[in-house]
C-alpha cells in the first residue's frame, strides 16, 4: 500500500462523537423526550390493570394438579406462592406497551409502582383470560405504532437534522409493517432460545441454588452472545425503508465488520443505563422527586437511541468506503 491509498483509509465510526452527536441532538430537540416522559407518568399515574386475581386462580387449579400427579414441581410453587402472587400484585398489564426491540423507553417498567404521590390509581381486574389476551394484542400493536413513530423521529432527526412530517407520514404505513414483523422474529428466537432453560430451570434452582444459578447465569450468557449481532436490526427499517430481513441481515452485517467498537459502544450504553437507572429510582414512588427520575432517564434513554443512530450511520458510510476501495458490493 502506498502512502496516497494509506492516507485515503477512511476513519472508523467514533464512539465518543457518536455519544456527544446523540445528547446534542436531543438536547436541541427536547421535545423529543416526551415520549419516555409521558410513558413513564402513565405508568406511575394511570389506571392499574391488575392480573392477580386470574394469576390466583390459575396457581391455584395448577398447584392442585401437580399434587394430584404427585410431581415435586407443586412443592416448589407453593413454597413460593408469596413471592409471585407479590410480583403479580405489582404487575401493571399497561407495561404491554414497552414492545421490543422497537419501543418506548422506560423507567416504570421495571418499578411496577404500586401508589404515587396522590396516592393510590384506579386498579381493574381483567375479569377472563380472553379479555386479557385482547388487551394483550391490542397493547402490542399500540405500543408498536406509537415506538414506530418514535424511531422515525429520532432517525430523520439524526440524518436529516429535522423531522420531515410528510415524508414520516407516507412511510409509516410500511415501517408498521416491517416492525411488527421484526417484533414477531424476536420473539419466536427469543422463545426458542429461552424454552430449553425453561424447562429445566425449575429442576436445577430445587437442586441446589448455587449450582442451578451458575449454569441459569452461564446459558443466559451465551445466548446474549449470540443475539448480540441482531442489536441494529430495527434501525434498517427507518433509515433506508427495508424490509424486516434486509434490515436484519444489514445490522448484523454492520456489527460482524464493526465488532471491537461496537462492542464496547454498546456495552458501555448498557453500564451507564443501568447505573443511572439505579440513581433515577432512588427516589420512592410516593415522592414527587421521583419526576426527577423519570425525566432524567428520558432524556438519557432518547439520547442513546440517538447516539445509537448516529453510530450506525457512521458506521455504514465505513463500511461503504472500505467495501468500494476493496472493489466489494453494499448491501
Amino acid at each position: 500500500m502506498n502512502k496516497a491509498e494509506s492516507q485515503s483509509l477512511p476513519v472508523p465510526p467514533n464512539l465518543v462523537k457518536a455519544l456527544r452527536f446523540g445528547f446534542d441532538t436531543v438536547a436541541n430537540h427536547i421535545g423529543l423526550i416526551l415520549y419516555a416522559a409521558l410513558f413513564d407518568l402513565l405508568l406511575w399515574f394511570g389506571p392499574h390493570i391488575s392480573l392477580s386475581k386470574l394469576f390466583s386462580t390459575y396457581l391455584n387449579w395448577s398447584t392442585q394438579l401437580l399434587v394430584e400427579q404427585g410431581t415435586g414441581v407443586s412443592e416448589f410453587i407453593q413454597n413460593n406462592r408469596d413471592m409471585v402472587m407479590t410480583a403479580a400484585e405489582r404487575f401493571n398489564l399497561l407495561v404491554v406497551l414497552r414492545t421490543f426491540p422497537i419501543g418506548i423507553p422506560s423507567l416504570m417498567v421495571s418499578r411496577l409502582p404500586l401508589v404515587n404521590p396522590m396516592g393510590s390509581p384506579v386498579s381493574w381486574q381483567a375479569p377472563s383470560i380472553w379479555i386479557l389476551l385482547s388487551l394483550i394484542f391490542s397493547f402490542i400493536l399500540l405500543g408498536l405504532m406509537i415506538g414506530t413513530i418514535f424511531f422515525l423521529m429520532i432517525s430523520q432527526i439524526t440524518f436529516d437534522g429535522k423531522i420531515k412530517w410528510q415524508n414520516s407520514i407516507s412511510i409509516l404505513p410500511r415501517s408498521y409493517l416491517q416492525s411488527v414483523l421484526l417484533s414477531i422474529f424476536w420473539l419466536v428466537v427469543i422463545l426458542g432460545a429461552c424454552l430449553p432453560l425453561s424447562c429445566v430451570a425449575p429442576f436445577l434452582l430445587m437442586g441446589g441454588a448455587g449450582f442451578g444459578s451458575i449454569l441459569v447465569f452461564l446459558y443466559a450468557t451465551i445466548l446474549i452472545w449470540l443475539l448480540f449481532p441482531l442489536a441494529f436490526s430495527p434501525f434498517g427499517i427507518f433509515i433506508h425503508q427495508d424490509t424486516m430481513w434486509v434490515s436484519l441481515m444489514r445490522g448484523a452485517r454492520l456489527v460482524r465488520f464493526t465488532l471491537p467498537g461496537t462492542a464496547l459502544f454498546l456495552v458501555i450504553i448498557f453500564l451507564v443505563s443501568q447505573s443511572l437507572d439505579w440513581l433515577w429510582s432512588t427516589p420512592k414512588e410516593t415522592s414527587w422527586m421521583a419526576i426527577i427520575g423519570v425525566i432524567g432517564h428520558a432524556f438519557v434513554a432518547t439520547s442513546f437511541l440517538a447516539a445509537s443512530f448516529a453510530y450506525y450511520r457512521d458506521a455504514e458510510r465505513w463500511l461503504e468506503q472500505r467495501f468500494k476501495q476493496d472493489g466489494r458490493q453494499v448491501i
